[in-house]
């Protein structure tokens, strides 16, 4: 008799991705069911053999899932879109695949951890906090690098930028090295494991980890929102780190799926009338795109003046020792993040 595993949320593009997902990689030893309408999936669950569903919270409330007659799966599970809810039985909804997936089959095999054996350990999973601005001139980099940096002060954190010409060298300096680029073409080659790559293509920066961004923009316009999800699912599996920080652009492919995948979303802003216009242009576009959930995920900050550096070259101290330290400090203190 088959065992199914059936998913069921009304965001019909957020399942088919998550669905494809597991049957790229035959992540699961049952067969794959989705749904979108919650009256479709309980008729299927009454006529099959469901081993394990996962099912929107606000779904299952729907009166065809609560028949008195009806056990909807063998393990049932919820799709929380509250980080903080997460438990034995509830699942926080944006974060990547891989660690979505591994969380459901862990629990469903009892594993007394709830993670399987070399992932984050159960409480402590990986948190994605994603800095991304519409207005261009706002500084997000440095801040974004800063941000990185404090949060390595409390646990390991992985920075990634997903920029074109993000100026980042002006801070790293430059470097003849594996970046971005290399990391994503091991990858499509087979290296999926963080183990497989990460001793030549991860540098260090006062105490936080991070990749070198990719030097051309042909090679970031090359690269899918599946490969993204495939190398943030890479990290996520390896279980070495508490915190990522990734800088995303408009340009990035998939950029608002990836902001979903974040806890806190930090918007660095301009006080002058265009920038204002940049960001409420992105504020309404969201509801158009059905990803209005976004709006609670973003914090809009006015960064302080950053020193004018002859060629953007910043210096460590007076990177870390000055405004935009104390500012991103008290910021992630405000949010419950680092010490």
């Amino acid at each position: 008799m088959k065992h199914y595993f059936v998913i069921c949320d009304q965001e019909q593009a957020y399942i088919e991705r998550l669905a494809e997902f597991i049957l790229t990689r035959n992540m699961t030893y049952m067969d794959l069911e989705i749904f979108s309408d919650e009256a479709m999936a309980a008729s299927f669950c009454t006529s099959h053999r469901v081993k394990c569903l996962l099912v929107h919270e606000d779904v299952f409330g729907q009166s065809s899932f609560l028949r008195e007659d009806m056990q909807a799966a063998e393990r049932l599970f919820f799709l929380t879109e509250n980080p903080d809810a997460e438990d034995d039985t509830h699942i926080y909804k944006y974060q990547s695949a891989d660690a979505i997936i591994n969380r459901v089959m862990c629990l469903e095999s009892d594993q007394p951890s709830g993670m399987a054996k070399g992932s984050e350990p159960s409480g402590a999973r990986l948190r994605y906090i994603g800095i991304y601005s519409p207005v261009s001139r706002a500084s997000a980099t440095p801040f974004a690098l800063v941000t990185a940096c404090m949060l390595a002060r409390s646990d390991q954190t992985l920075y990634l930028n997903l920029r074109s010409f993000s100026g980042v060298e002006g801070i790293l300096g430059k470097a003849d090295c594996p970046d971005l680029s290399d990391v994503m073409y091991y990858m499509q080659s087979g290296r999926t494991s963080l183990s497989d790559w990460g001793e030549s293509c991860i540098y260090s920066y006062d105490c936080t980890d991070y990749i070198y961004p990719a030097v051309s923009p042909a090679d970031l316009q090359d690269i899918s929102l599946q490969d993204w999800q495939q190398l943030l699912a890479s990290v996520s599996a390896q279980g070495k780190y508490r915190f990522l920080v990734l800088e995303l652009e408009s340009g990035t492919r998939g950029y608002l799926e990836l902001l979903e995948m974040c806890d806190t979303i930090y918007m660095p802003v301009l006080q002058d009338g265009f920038s204002e216009c940049q960001a409420r242009l992105f504020f309404e576009l969201l509801p158009r795109l059905q990803k209005q959930h976004l709006l609670s995920k973003v914090r809009t900050v006015t960064l302080p003046k950053l020193t004018d550096e002859p060629n953007g070259q910043w210096t460590r101290e007076q990177l870390m020792g000055g405004e935009l330290a104390k500012f991103a400090q008290a910021l992630l203190q405000d949010s419950g993040y680092g010490k």
